[in-house]
């Protein structure tokens, strides 16, 4: 299995199965496509970050542009946590 889950659905997908350890979303996913993972995310302890645009982030996972990525690997995962945390 890979280590991350891209776009919406599989997001969801990742977090309902508790193998997300951390989500990001692009700043101009629509909204309502941000909400569905958001919802998720309000009863769990899974980081999450808004980082960027769609094309960024598509860029960032070497993907098309997408509006949300589900690290499920849980070392990735840490290492892209500190360094979020180290630029905001």
């Amino acid at each position: 299995a890979g280590v991350l889950e891209h776009g919406i659905e599989s997001t969801r997908r990742a977090v309902l199965d508790g193998r997300a350890f951390l989500v990001l979303l692009a700043r101009d996913a629509a909204e309502g496509q941000r909400e569905k993972v958001m919802k998720l995310l309000r009863h769990r302890v899974t980081p999450n970050a808004i980082l960027g645009t769609r094309r960024e982030l598509g860029k960032a996972v070497g993907t098309a542009p997408v509006s949300a990525v589900a690290v499920t690997d849980k070392g990735l995962a840490h290492q892209f946590v500190t360094q979020i945390r180290s630029i905001r």
